[in-house]
C-alpha cells in the first residue's frame, strides 16, 4: 500500500481554491485536474509500505505532538519539471515544526526524509502524458487562510483517471 502523511483542507479553503482555478480549468486542457476532496498538504510521502507496518506507523504518528495552527495558501504556481500546477502554502514555524516532527518519527521506522527543502503546496493538476510544452499560468495571489487541527495518514490509489486517497487514521493537533 502507498502511504503518505498530510494535512487536509477545510471546506472554505477548498471552495476558495476552486474559485481561483475555475477559469483555468476551462482553458488548460493539457492538465488532468484533481478533485477538491483530494487536496491536501503533504508532510511526508512514505511510499510503498507493507500492511504489517501500519500499527508501528500509526503508533509513531500518535506520538507527534504539535499545536493546531492557522495556515495560509498564498498563490498559484507551476512546477515545470514535474508538470504540476499547485497552490503554494506559507511555511510558518508551526507547519515546519510539524513536518519535521513527522519526518523524525518516521525516520525511527526507517523512512528516508526528502533531500529537497520542504516546500508545502497543494497539487491541483498534473500535466497529461509526457507533453513537454511549457504551461504558462498567470501568477495569482490567493491569500486564503484556514485552520489545521489535525493531520492524516492517507493511502494513495493510482488509477487511469488519476490518484485518489483514503484517510486511514486521523491525529489531532492540540488546541492552543
Amino acid at each position: 500500500m502507498r502511504l503518505f502523511v498530510g494535512i487536509p483542507l477545510d471546506n472554505a479553503a477548498r471552495e476558495a481554491l476552486a474559485r481561483s482555478i475555475a477559469d483555468l480549468k476551462h482553458r488548460l486542457h493539457t492538465l488532468r485536474w484533481s478533485s477538491p476532496e483530494s487536496w491536501h498538504i503533504t508532510l511526508q510521502f512514505l511510499g510503498n509500505v507493507r500492511n504489517d507496518t501500519m500499527p508501528a506507523i500509526a503508533a509513531q504518528l500518535a506520538g507527534v505532538h504539535a499545536s493546531a495552527m492557522r495556515l495560509r495558501i498564498t498563490e498559484l504556481d507551476f512546477f515545470d519539471r514535474a508538470g504540476i500546477l499547485f497552490a503554494a502554502v506559507h511555511l510558518s514555524p508551526g507547519l515546519e515544526g510539524l513536518q519535521q516532527r513527522v519526518v523524525s518519527e518516521m525516520a525511527t521506522l526507517g523512512f528516508q526524509p526528502e533531500l529537497r527543502p520542504y516546500s508545502p503546496h497543494i497539487t491541483l493538476a498534473r500535466r497529461k502524458g509526457r507533453d513537454p510544452s511549457r504551461i504558462l499560468i498567470p501568477r495569482r495571489r490567493i491569500g486564503q487562510g484556514f485552520s489545521a487541527n489535525r493531520f492524516l495518514l492517507y493511502q494513495s490509489f493510482t488509477e487511469s483517471a488519476g490518484a485518489h486517497y483514503a484517510e486511514l487514521r486521523s491525529f489531532a493537533l492540540a488546541e492552543k
